[in-house]
């Protein structure tokens, strides 16, 4: 991460900074279940956008544990997952950290930076996963902690906004990775990734048209097949590989793999689509390790990113039906 750059951007968002000093200020000294200017100020830093009837069921939750510092995020989340039936990963986090400011915060941008994804759903699985999810995210924080660069960001923190030294050294790290670019992960360092991989299928759609493909790139080369379920003269197999030891490849894989943060943690997977095929990303690490997610969403919500892919297709082969959007499709009907 470049410590300078995020210092940078929290000095452009140092309101929110006086923000959550005032939050962690009345806490103790106010009934937040009843307190509106206090919920009003913590819906606008959390940026809490929920019915009434939740709101009400979170902060009565929050005024009872609030004088119980022993209190874990895995209370707080089955026993708001109990009042409201959802998944509050996030939620139950601020909560957790605003009653004991050495816990950390979950959000979607912290996972971005430390290389994390969030699992999906809204299960009894879900929840065990996102129990060991936080714990992961708290094991972090006590490695990072070891570490010399835990104190050059703690001190710039404090040179930078002097005013601010009395919170929590947790909470100085949170900013500094809420302010930080999510594709330049600090979890990575000594894991880069090595090979992204992106597989679709067509969707529902007349057998005759019926497809799964694979795109994969590197550094140094792309690939790409093309699977019908049908075989015909007029729906082929495609399949091809170009090797490449440019820098204009190197950029490109990089640019992508800068993306993959936002993707893996940000897309709102509450959207979903039946009538298409699934995208799966799945990203190879230079140990090996692996990390796969899939998405049942128009590959639009990703054309921000395909379209770095898009530039290494050479002239002669057809763009990849994983990399196409709407606009593809509109132009073919024409």
């Amino acid at each position: 991460m470049h410590l300078q750059s995020a210092i940078e951007n929290l000095h452009k968002r140092s309101s929110d900074i006086e923000h959550y000093y005032n939050l962690i200020g009345k806490i103790q000294t106010t009934d937040v279940s009843a307190d509106e200017d206090f919920q009003r100020e913590f819906n606008y830093f959390y940026k809490v956008r929920r019915n009434a009837e939740w709101r009400n069921a979170y902060y009565a939750l929050f005024e009872e544990t609030k004088t119980n510092t022993d209190t874990t995020f895995e209370y707080i989340l089955l026993e708001l997952y109990s009042r409201t039936g959802n998944i509050e990963a996030s939620f139950s986090s601020k909560m957790l950290a605003n009653i004991n400011p050495e816990m950390p915060i979950w959000d979607s941008l912290v996972l971005a930076q430390l290389g994390l994804t969030a699992p999906v759903g809204n299960s009894e699985k879900r929840l065990s996963e996102t129990i060991d999810l936080y714990s992961q995210i708290c094991s972090w924080y006590q490695e990072f902690r070891r570490s010399s660069s835990w104190q050059v960001y703690v001190d710039s923190f404090d040179q930078e906004f002097p005013e601010y030294k009395s919170i929590s050294d947790i909470k100085k790290i949170d900013f500094i990775l809420w302010a930080g670019d999510p594709s330049d992960t600090i979890s990575s360092a000594g894991k880069t990734i090595s090979r992204i991989t992106i597989k679709s299928s067509s969707g529902y759609c007349p057998v005759d048209y019926a497809y799964d493909d694979k795109l994969t790139v590197t550094a140094d080369g792309i690939s790409y097949e093309y699977k019908p379920y049908l075989v015909s003269e007029e729906n082929p197999v495609r399949k091809w590989r170009y090797s490449s030891n440019t820098r204009f490849c190197k950029d490109h894989f990089q640019s992508f793999a800068g993306k993959l943060p936002v993707i893996l943690n940000r897309i709102d997977t509450s959207m979903f689509a039946t009538d298409i095929g699934a995208t799966e990303f799945i990203i190879t690490y230079s140990d090996k390790s692996r990390v796969q997610k899939e998405y049942w969403l128009p590959s639009d919500m990703f054309s921000d990113a395909l379209i770095i892919l898009r530039n290494l297709i050479p002239p002669c082969e057809e763009i990849p039906e994983v990399l196409k959007t709407e606009e593809d499709y509109s132009d073919e009907d024409e």
